[in-house]
């Protein structure tokens, strides 16, 4: 049963409305509106707008549209077109690549939103209809040369095989000879190479042949007659050999459409088109909206327009159950939002006022506005196409391998393809050059490397979009083959292990400066967000408490550090205002500093006090746990004994801020698959060592090492490559940015900063270690995909090629037509492109 909604067109603006829009009945036809202005327009004048005038302006309208120019360029959003095997190979249409001959694939990365491919449809459908036209050329021809009665019942019989075949080599299998001849002009020699050898020898004797025969008949060797005393002719090898290799190019053409299906997917999660505020409400500044709150605006305040037209800045509306177009930030509005795509799980996320959004997720039954802040090729949606699609064109270092082979195989084949027929012509049977011409075709058509071709590309592809669907971004797919390497998982605590959402425990005030500006000092808006810290404690006055929180809330605004959010959360429960800081400094893995009100004030680690030289007591650490009641209600969670910041000005300690955190969920599971791996699992942390040594306790880990600066992480990580350790790196922050570069294998966080996500070969988007142990599976069920497809190719071309040549024919009296080498190549390609969409379906 079908409960879509039936949808009518607004006759104003043609917009297609649902029936319980706005409506009126006009010469007993019922109009309906998508918004109060169309129909006021309507109503003001509704013979413009129904009967044959509203067809006559609608014509006019489109005529017009037909003869303007586009109100923008789209040059920069034309597809590209690059080879499988050689990435290096970029064109700007639709062809074959010039050094392998294989058809050449879009890159999925333009800044439009959605991928047109109506010149890979045309491709496909053009080799459809080449296949065709082959395959009813080849059914006659098959029969007057196969078949004897009917061959001699047809009067001209040989001068019809020959134009027929002449059409299908000069017609549909034109691109053989076009492909082949590339592969000349760059010096090169790719499958094409020998399957335009093997079909033009067999068709340009067969032809020689009838002109000889036609102009000379005496002169005829007799090498060239059977034992029937008729010519040999070859025109319907020539011709299967062409159909059957034009219907393996349409399964390849298929098979890699399917392969695709992941990344255009994703690309379809942007919409076509956005709602924008039109130029004349545009007179809200930027600085209006971000002080207060936009006044609800009504639908025909907002434009709809291409989202290749969104820019930056943009103010958007987001209706209910509309897809976001571009990333951004809500300025107006309370919605929760799908962003299933990116966690790989349908749960709906809050989104008020100052929430960021992403293109592709899906609005909930709120209604919001945002302003544009990324748009095209700069959002986090075209980044994961761009990402996942450049993995697949990456090569593992097995391909190395191939490539070596492949650049020897072909001349190594011309050469037993050359030998094939001098044995048989110098030791053959009668006919000799019968059995010599097609060992020699049968030699370079079942050698044809394109199983060989199809091996690894396919493979990936399939492999590298699964990760993409399952929130797995790979970056490079050499991390494959290093994934089975692994011995040792180098780890971060905050945000990797744990949820890396801390919160306030515990705050000490130790001394009250006569610096320290009052409450009142600021005037900047109050914080909003709820999201209420842990109960805190204090030795003195609520007001200098307070006070000090506001301070360190305003030096923590300008981080991306996980305890900086605790620190704000705080700061919002008490309601505090942010005071303004100049001069701020961040120290990666330490703290930051900056100046409030001509006071420098530091907030920071221990490390960090040390360095400038502020006096330091001995820190008490609460040994009763504290949390929420829904966490204390999880069987699995385990509440860390806290992180300390500790805030001070003019080398003096003023106070400390306790922060907690929590262990994921997951993290307990994953870590003891990831050790049923026999893969060594030690914690790298700049947490202080008490929290450490929990973690390293509840999960059952190797060891750990805490209090670390960036430089430590990136020293102990070296360390353990040292002792011939392969050594993957999980991480999320900044501070972890040195020691993920190093490392033989590196994992980031897709909650973490931007600056890990750059570095980290691959990239869990949903931010959850469970992914990771999902990785290891996908990445030795890819490189265990990848592996027998090389067998299946290696082992089809080394048991087939002696076959062709007549080894087998001295013992049984077994030779193999080219006819069935062609079948039998295809075949090969099959169980290459079956065996690769297996992972489509694999678990992971």
């Amino acid at each position: 049963m079908n409960n879509t909604p039936e949808l009518y067109e607004d006759p104003v603006c043609q917009m297609k409305v649902k029936a319980s829009a706005r409506q009126t009945v006009y010469r007993g036809k019922t109009y309906y509106f998508c918004s109060e202005g169309c129909y006021n327009t309507f109503q003001a004048a509704p013979r413009t707008y129904s009967g044959i005038f509203a067809k006559i302006r609608i014509l006019k309208k489109r005529l017009v549209k037909k003869k303007s120019p586009p109100a923008k360029a789209t040059s920069s959003h034309t597809t590209q077109y690059t080879c499988p095997m050689h990435p290096e190979i970029v064109e700007p249409v639709l062809g074959s690549c010039p050094k392998c001959g294989m058809a050449l694939e879009p890159i999925l990365t333009t800044s439009a939103a959605r991928h047109d491919d109506t010149a890979e449809m045309a491709a496909y459908l053009k080799l459809k209809k080449a296949f065709i036209s082959s395959l009813l050329l080849t059914v006659p021809i098959m029969a007057l040369e196969m078949i004897p009665a009917i061959g001699r019942a047809v009067p001209s019989a040989t001068v019809i095989t020959l134009v027929a075949t002449t059409m299908i080599i000069f017609g549909p299998g034109r691109f053989i000879l076009t492909r082949a001849y590339s592969a000349l002009r760059h010096r090169t020699m790719n499958m094409f190479t020998l399957i335009a050898l093997g079909t033009f020898t067999a068709y340009g004797y067969s032809t020689a042949m009838v002109i000889l025969a036609a102009v000379a008949p005496e002169r005829i060797p007799a090498l060239a007659l059977k034992a029937d005393g008729m010519l040999g002719l070859y025109f319907e090898t020539a011709a299967v050999i062409i159909t059957l290799v034009l219907l393996g190019q349409l399964l390849e053409e298929a098979a890699r459409k399917q392969t695709q299906q992941a990344l255009k997917k994703l690309l379809d999660l942007a919409p076509a088109t956005a709602l924008r505020l039109k130029a004349a409400e545009q007179n809200l500044t930027p600085k209006h909206t971000d002080e207060e709150e936009l006044p609800a605006l009504p639908p025909e305040a907002f434009e709809t327009v291409p989202l290749n037209e969104v820019i930056k800045g943009d103010i958007l509306l987001v209706q209910p159950g509309a897809k976001v177009a571009v990333d951004g930030i809500v300025i107006s509005g309370l919605s929760e939002v799908d962003e299933s795509f990116l966690t790989g799980e349908a749960m709906l996320v809050k989104k008020t006022r100052g929430s960021r959004v992403l293109g592709g997720t899906i609005n909930g039954i709120g209604a919001f506005m945002m302003r544009a802040e990324k748009v095209g090729a700069e959002t986090f949606l075209a980044e994961v196409v761009t990402l996942t699609e450049r993995a697949q064109r990456s090569h593992p270092p097995v391909q190395a391998l191939v490539d070596r082979i492949t650049h020897v195989f072909i001349p190594t084949v011309l050469g037993i393809a050359a030998l094939s027929f001098l044995a048989w012509m110098l030791w053959g049977p009668e006919p000799a050059f019968e059995y010599a011409l097609l060992a020699f075709v049968g030699v370079l058509i079942i050698a044809c490397p394109c199983a060989l071709g199809l091996a690894t590309p396919m493979a990936l592809t399939v492999g590298i979009s699964r990760g993409a669907e399952k929130g797995v971004l790979i970056k490079d797919a050499t991390l494959l083959e290093k994934f089975s390497a692994v011995t040792l998982i180098a780890i971060d605590k905050t945000g990797t292990l744990t949820h890396g959402k801390p919160r306030l425990a515990d705050h000490t005030v130790f001394i009250t400066a006569k610096n320290i500006p009052p409450d009142n000092l600021s005037d900047s808006p109050s914080l909003s967000e709820e999201n209420p810290p842990q109960s805190t404690s204090s030795t003195t006055t609520a007001n200098s408490r307070n006070t000090l929180l506001q301070i360190a809330a305003s030096l923590e605004a300008l981080s991306e550090h996980p305890l900086a959010k605790g620190m704000l959360a705080a700061a919002r429960e008490a309601k505090l205002s942010l005071l303004p800081v100049t001069d701020f400094k961040a120290s990666i893995g330490e703290g930051i500093s900056g100046y409030i009100k001509g006071t420098r004030y530091t907030l920071g680690s221990i490390h960090m006090m040390n360095r400038i030289g502020v006096a330091l007591p001995k820190t008490s650490y609460d040994a009763n746990k504290t949390g929420t009641e829904e966490e204390k209600s999880h069987p699995n969670t385990k509440i860390l004994s806290g992180t300390v910041l500790y805030l001070a000005a003019n080398n003096q300690l003023l106070s400390t801020f306790t922060l907690r955190d929590t262990l994921k969920e997951t993290a307990y599971e994953t870590v003891a698959k990831l050790r049923a791996r026999g893969i060594k699992i030690i914690l790298l942390s700049g947490d202080n060592i008490r929290n450490c040594a929990e973690v390293t306790q509840a999960l059952a880990l190797d060891g750990f090492y805490g209090e670390l600066r960036p430089q430590d992480k990136l020293r102990q990580l070296e360390a353990f490559k040292r002792t011939k350790h392969t050594v993957l790196m999980a991480g999320d922050g900044i501070n972890d940015a040195p020691a993920l570069a190093a490392a033989d294998v590196s994992i980031a966080m897709g909650t973490g900063s931007d600056v890990a996500l750059e570095t980290a070969h691959a990239t869990l988007l949903k931010g959850d270690l469970q992914s990771l142990d999902q990785l290891f599976t996908l990445s030795s069920k890819t490189l265990t995909t990848i592996k027998s497809n090389l067998f299946l190719a290696f082992f089809y071309n080394t048991a087939s090629i002696p076959i062709a040549a007549g080894v087998l024919y001295p013992l049984w009296g077994v030779t193999l037509s080219p006819m069935i080498a062609a079948l039998m190549m295809i075949l090969s390609s099959i169980s290459v492109i079956g065996n690769a969409l297996r992972l489509k379906k694999s678990i992971i």
